[in-house]
């Protein structure tokens, strides 16, 4: 069974093993849990087919198929699998491209996906404790380094140098020599993960010190433990958010709806009356998926921010209006 889902896997993307051990350490050289599923899912489903094989703590992803009516269907879309639900969105750091793997951009098209455009996806699940330790660590701060100036580049200063023709000038590379002892050489390429809108510098002590030690990974490290605190006390602040207001208002305005549509369809005389309250009810429709989705998400605390809620909210809103307006 592993193996038939896993020539399944490699025959859709025949990187997809190696993009697995890039981006999440799975180690395939050793036990790993994999399955094929069908259909349309949740953060429960996925975790007790996980759970049914692997007891204790684990490291789990997807690569999700969307179905052909999904605008980008041809790639096969990375989620991590976190403690409190998915994590659909791009990973600085992690070499999609390389791999022909995709990500979402929004945490609303992967719910409509998750939803209802979901061909098919993979589970890959594997315990912490076998994971392949060298591929979760980007760089060892604590190693120092010197310019291996032997190394034949252009401006022979052990550096290769990018311009983008608009004056901006930076280090692309940068070809190291080990301190230790050892002269083991090696590339670094300060900028494999990018943040928008980052300064790039064309000056060599902005990516490695006096003493040999990168300042490069460091400074990423600062990010990720700042993104990663941001996200925390958003998320924090999206789960203490009360809209008990609101949700009375939009019960009550979604039954007015509903008895509204209910009378004014008795009271059908004409092809345009029965074409208004189709419409109506179109708008409700839309109403209702936005309020399902805004529960499921707020029962599960996976709403990243208090604004996202608020859109949510603003979003049923309006489509409760456009429904009012229609059998004003």
């Amino acid at each position: 069974m592993k193996r038939k889902t896993i020539e399944q896997l490699l025959k859709e993307n025949k990187k997809a093993l190696q993009f697995l051990h890039s981006a999440a350490g799975v180690d395939f050289e050793r036990d790993f849990f994999i399955d094929r599923i069908e259909g349309k899912f949740t953060f429960n489903t996925v975790t007790k087919a996980i759970e049914n094989k692997l007891s204790g703590d684990y490291v789990a992803a997807l690569l999700l198929k969307p179905t052909k009516e999904h605008h980008f269907n041809k790639e096969l879309y990375f989620i991590r699998l976190q403690k409190d639900g998915f994590d659909p969105l791009k990973n600085n750091g992690t070499k999609y491209w390389d791999f022909d793997i995709d990500y979402f951009f929004s945490i609303k098209d992967f719910e409509n996906v998750r939803k209802n455009k979901t061909d098919h996806f993979y589970i890959i699940a594997q315990k912490r404790e076998l994971l392949n330790k060298t591929t979760q660590k980007s760089a060892d701060m604590l190693q120092r380094f010197e310019l291996d100036k032997d190394k034949r580049t252009y401006y022979r200063d052990g550096c290769d140098h990018c311009s983008d023709g608009r004056g901006n000038r930076w280090i692309n590379k940068l070809y190291l020599v080990k301190k230790d002892g050892s002269r083991e050489r090696l590339t670094f390429e300060p900028y494999s993960s990018f943040y928008p809108g980052e300064n790039r510098s064309d000056n060599i002590t902005d990516y490695i010190d006096k003493s040999g030690f990168l300042l490069r990974p460091r400074q990423m490290e600062l990010k990720r433990k700042a993104r990663t605190l941001k996200a925390e006390r958003d998320k924090a602040a999206a789960a203490a958010a009360n809209f008990e207001k609101e949700e009375k208002t939009i019960n009550r305005q979604i039954k007015e709806t509903c008895e509204r549509i209910a009378a004014e369809a008795l009271a059908i005389k004409t092809e345009k009356d029965a074409k208004t309250i189709e419409e109506t009810a179109r708008k409700l429709a839309r109403a209702l998926w936005h309020y399902d989705y805004y529960k499921e998400k707020s029962a599960g605390n996976l709403y990243a921010s208090k604004e996202q809620k608020e859109r949510t909210i603003k979003t049923i809103f309006e489509y409760l209006q456009e429904a009012e307006e229609k059998t004003a």
